[in-house]
């Protein structure tokens, strides 16, 4: 933080305030605050690069997209959830003006507005978001790719609140599947495997639950680095208690 702020002072004297340079660095002090949870100090110093950059380069840049993005991801954190999906939509209206409909960047904000609308539990418009964002995925990478395996996690969890049990386990195994053919076992792994356990669980199928809450053990000893004494393998045998 100290170091970008001699940055920003830097720009400031060379260039003034309404130059790109500035905003870049009014966004990364933003960012800092953001990743140390000072949100409504992050937001003043995203809106400081909001104004440069719309000044700069027009109100339809994707580099204004971006700071929308930044400011929604703040508005969520602060529970102010209509701010937050307002400021995902205007971002989501420059990349589909940039990009056009099936780019990336627009399953991300469905993406981002799912999980927004899932922190409100409204489960249903959450879930419609999340199989949005899955569809505009597959058409851009592909059914194969790894790149779908967070959204059928978070298609697997809002199915799952909805208690449709089938349909939240076949997204979890499919990002299961995904995962595993991309990257093999890891931590991730763990996770998908106690969260097909403690679905199972729910849906009164103990015997295939503690199947999952096993191989979620059995794969957390192999990859933890702390030889199954940590808090993933502890939660492991929570399960399994």
């Amino acid at each position: 933080l100290k170091n970008f702020k001699k940055a920003l002072q830097i720009y400031l004297n060379l260039y003034g305030e309404d130059y790109p340079y500035v905003a870049d660095q009014y966004n990364n002090i933003g960012n800092i605050f953001f990743g140390q949870e000072k949100f409504s100090e992050a937001n003043d110093y995203y809106y400081k690069a909001l104004k440069i950059k719309k000044k700069y380069h027009g109100e339809n840049s994707p580099e204004v997209a971006l700071v929308y993005g930044n400011i929604a991801s703040t508005m969520d954190r602060m529970f102010k959830f209509n701010e937050a999906i307002s400021y995902m939509k205007k971002s989501y209206e420059i990349y589909k003006t940039k990009y056009g409909e099936n780019h990336p960047e627009l399953a991300h904000i469905f993406f981002l507005i799912g999980n927004t609308l899932s922190r409100q539990s409204k489960y249903q418009e959450s879930l419609e978001n999340h199989l949005t964002a899955l569809e505009m995925q597959k058409n851009y990478y592909g059914n194969d790719s790894p790149h779908l395996t967070e959204n059928y996690i978070s298609c697997g969890k809002v199915s799952e609140q909805l208690a449709n049990y089938d349909e939240s386990y076949k997204s979890y195994a499919r990002a299961l599947e995904l995962h595993l053919n991309a990257v093999g076992e890891n931590i991730k792994t763990v996770q998908i495997y106690k969260r097909l356990a403690l679905l199972l669980f729910d849906a009164h199928k103990t015997e295939e639950a503690l199947s999952f809450a096993d191989k979620a053990m059995e794969t957390c000893r192999k990859v933890s680095h702390k030889g199954g004494e940590d808090q993933q393998c502890a939660e492991c045998l929570e399960i399994l208690a």
